[in-house]
């Protein structure tokens, strides 16, 4: 078609023309007196679930760092207490996890969460753990136990297997003389695993004697009229332990000798 053609008609068929187009190039120029183009702001994204991103997203620091969100007092001030043990379990299997992977950043902020959120002897445990083992931070990790003791003076088993704890702490620390306290102090609160551990150390040291006190009260149980299910239910290394402090003392020299 010509320009001829196309203005056949004259200046009505030109009004016709633009008249149509006018409202998409208004439409088009974002304005239709004049004013400025006013641009419409981009919608904002939804707000991050964290729990959702903690239950989906794969093991790795996004999930740890979800999990941590999940479990401040904003995420679960408005949760049913069913609501935020569930979160716990599940940030406590990320926390297994972790261990495996030896991602020890990740173990310790997971912990950090857990002692904030949970202060108990469980949560204690997690937190000195990563300080212990992923960091050697041994005193940081005592203190952490120190402080779960505060809290539980009155619950003898938490009191005893917090101090059983510790100990293992001093001996990591190579604080002989602060284990063998800490373990003493487990003995008289009734516990077998100090008794074999210093039951084992007599041994090595060669001190039959108190080898056989410490195993002795071990196996005490035996002479019960139901020794097989006393003997089953002993503590692992008791019947081992007293077997070899039962053993004679080589004499004096006798190292020497073999020499």
């Amino acid at each position: 078609m010509s320009w001829s053609a196309l203005f056949v008609g004259g200046p009505a068929l030109v009004v016709v023309l633009f008249a149509g187009a006018a409202p998409d190039a208004a439409s088009r120029a974002g304005h239709d007196d004049g004013a400025p183009v006013q641009e419409s702001a981009p919608a904002a994204p939804p707000p991050r679930d964290d729990w959702v991103q903690a239950r989906t997203a794969p093991d790795g620091p996004v999930r740890t760092a979800a999990l941590v969100a999940s479990l401040t007092d904003a995420a679960v001030a408005s949760l049913a207490p069913g609501a935020v043990r569930e979160r716990l379990e599940v940030a406590f299997q990320a926390f297994l996890g972790a261990e495996e992977r030896h991602a020890a950043d990740e173990l310790l902020v997971l912990a950090e969460a857990f002692d904030a959120r949970d202060p108990a002897p469980w949560s204690a445990f997690c937190l000195e753990g990563a300080l212990r083992r992923g960091f050697g931070r041994y005193a940081d990790a005592d203190a952490v136990l120190r402080e779960a003791l505060e809290r539980v003076t009155g619950d003898a088993p938490a009191v005893l297997a917090i101090t059983e704890r510790r100990a293992l702490v001093a001996a990591g620390a190579g604080e002989a003389l602060r284990e063998r306290s800490l373990l003493g102090a487990a003995v008289a609160r009734g516990s077998t695993d100090a008794r074999q551990i210093l039951g084992f150390a007599a041994l090595r040291a060669g001190d039959r004697a108190a080898a056989r006190a410490h195993f002795g009260v071990l196996v005490g149980v035996l002479g019960g009229a139901d020794a097989g299910v006393a003997a089953r239910d002993l503590p692992p290394w008791a019947l081992r332990g007293y077997g070899l402090a039962l053993l004679p003392s080589p004499p004096p020299g006798a190292k020497e000798a073999r020499r």
